[in-house]
């Protein structure tokens, strides 16, 4: 008597690790405050589209000065990564992780200011246990500012730039985003604020004609690893005994 002998199939799936993309997450917002003041409003910022917000804030800075940043009326979990000041033209950025909901984010200096500027840009796929991968700053005078950073393909780049000078044109860098401009010819200060996908390469940079005093500062927000499932199959064999 012949037997048909066959092994079954087996399906086995397992879990492997893969990175999120980083991705800006809807429309950056950005204000600015054309007076003598205290704090500038960034109105409905949608924190809770993403995961992580990027923040630059810009301010005149003729005396020393503490800049206090909230969301939705509070400062817990906003960290600073880059702070400078040049002269008088000062930037700081930051970063919030896991916002909820939508809400204000309002810039505020320790006391009176000419100009204070904002630009908030949400991101999701970030890495909430470790956000930055690399961050770097620079104070020049000159025509031209540049950043280097060390990235990957699947992280994003932010930057915070404050420039003297009230009417040059401001040229933005190769593979960047404009995510916030803001100009104020009467007290000269720049605040311009872009995004680049890490495999851009990771130069931000800004140049213009006159040579300014400029403060510069960048972040790469590493992405999140995720769990994909992976199938394997084991084929069946048979035959006749």
């Amino acid at each position: 008597m012949r037997r048909f002998l066959l092994t079954f199939a087996m399906v086995v799936c397992a879990a492997v690790s893969a990175q999120a993309q980083v991705a800006v997450a809807g429309t950056p917002v950005s204000n600015g405050t054309f007076a003598t003041g205290p704090s500038v409003m960034l109105s409905a910022v949608n924190g809770g589209g993403g995961n992580a917000i990027a923040i630059c804030a810009t301010w005149r800075q003729d005396a020393a000065q503490t800049i206090t940043v909230t969301y939705g009326g509070s400062s817990t979990g906003i960290t600073v990564i880059q702070e400078g000041v040049n002269n008088g033209r000062a930037s700081a950025l930051y970063y919030l992780l896991n916002a909820a909901g939508t809400e204000d984010i309002v810039i505020t200096a320790s006391a009176d200011v000419f100009r204070i500027y904002g630009t908030a840009v949400v991101l999701s796929g970030v890495n909430t246990s470790a956000p930055i991968t690399d961050s770097d700053e620079t104070s020049i005078t000159g025509t031209s500012s540049t950043l280097t950073l060390t990235t990957a393909a699947d992280e994003m780049i932010v930057d915070c730039f404050s420039r003297a000078g009230s009417s040059e044109t401001v040229t933005i860098g190769a593979n960047q985003t404009l995510a916030g401009s803001q100009t104020s010819g009467s007290i000269g200060i720049y605040q311009r604020s872009s995004y680049q996908d890490g495999a851009d390469g990771g130069e931000m940079s800004w140049t213009w004609t006159t040579g300014a005093d400029a403060y510069h500062a960048a972040a790469s927000f590493a992405a999140a690893a995720v769990s994909a499932p992976r199938t394997l199959l084991l084929l069946g064999v048979g035959g006749v005994q």
